[in-house]
């Protein structure tokens, strides 16, 4: 989730910009522009696996467990919280 100045002038993530790394690699891969290209596509890969961990393009925990928490995420995202005046001269206590 980090922001990266792109020849330090447009604010971009970098998630964003290695999305974008990995499309240009793929593609001039495949237009055979490239004859090194399966070592980059290689690489990226082994860093994902490195980062991720071996079981994390397959793991079906792993996916069971983003989809709990993305209808977590959505049932709170339903709810505010408003909190009610109290009035100064009320000292009795309030009953719901």
């Amino acid at each position: 989730e980090a922001t990266i100045l792109l020849m330090f002038v447009l604010p971009i993530k970098a998630k964003y910009l290695s999305y974008g790394t990995v499309l240009v690699t793929l593609l001039t891969f495949l237009a055979k522009a490239n004859p090194n290209g399966a070592y980059h596509l290689g690489g990226i890969l082994f860093g994902y696996i490195y980062f991720k961990g071996p079981g994390a393009l397959f793991d079906p925990n792993l996916i069971y467990l983003k989809y709990l928490k993305w209808q977590l995420k959505r049932k709170r995202s339903r709810f505010g919280v408003i909190d009610g005046e109290k009035k100064k001269d009320d000292d009795q206590p309030t009953y719901h």
